[in-house]
């Protein structure tokens, strides 16, 4: 078996889209008492967001978010249409 390596020019590693971009991650402390609490559209709670993408996006715009909500009580949920929910009891009432 013959391995075969492939050369790029200059110019195609530079139209590469993916060349340029560097994804690094950086630890950080996220303070609970940094994140704002945002009432639900329904009344019957609110969230905070620990974090999104794209950084800086808002509810109707992400790629993705990730946020602890406290439940005030029942309640319908509400509409996110398009929007997948993966949701995760943390902590409840004794």
């Amino acid at each position: 078996m013959t391995a075969r390596r492939r050369e790029w020019s200059r110019e195609e590693r530079s139209n590469d889209p993916g060349e340029n971009e560097v994804s690094v991650m950086v630890p950080s402390v996220l303070r609970w008492a940094d994140r704002p609490r945002m009432p639900w559209k329904n009344g019957s709670g609110s969230t905070r967001e620990v974090a999104a993408q794209p950084v800086g996006s808002r509810l109707a715009d992400f790629d993705w978010r990730v946020s602890v909500a406290d439940v005030g009580g029942d309640g319908p949920f509400s509409p996110f249409p398009g929007v997948d929910r993966v949701i995760t009891l943390i902590d409840a009432p004794a």
